[in-house]
């Protein structure tokens, strides 16, 4: 399954990938609340990671903001909203 690259190659040497270091943890965050998931549900689910990012840049410089879903499974594990910060310490600590 691929999560994307696993460095960015700096002139200082490498550093995390803050998309795939996101999708690892998302992943996690996933298979906290679902263990039973299996690859095949984890490439639905990246396919989904994928649509997320691109509507994201569709909808980055609009007016149109889609407000976060009450019913959305990352409010089934409460250490979601933490994932961002989490990824930032991570790029952070790796000199990206």
């Amino acid at each position: 399954m691929d999560l994307g690259p696993a460095s960015l190659l700096l002139p200082d040497g490498t550093g995390a990938q803050p998309r795939t270091v996101a999708r690892e943890l998302y992943i996690e965050a996933l298979w906290a609340i679902y263990p039973w998931a299996d690859i095949p549900d984890l490439h639905i689910f990246l396919m989904g990671f994928d649509a997320g990012e691109q509507w994201t840049r569709h909808t980055s410089d609009s007016e149109r903001k889609t407000p976060a879903s009450p019913d959305s499974w990352l409010n089934l594990y409460v250490e979601s909203k933490a994932i961002p910060d989490k990824v930032d310490a991570i790029v952070q600590h790796s000199g990206v």
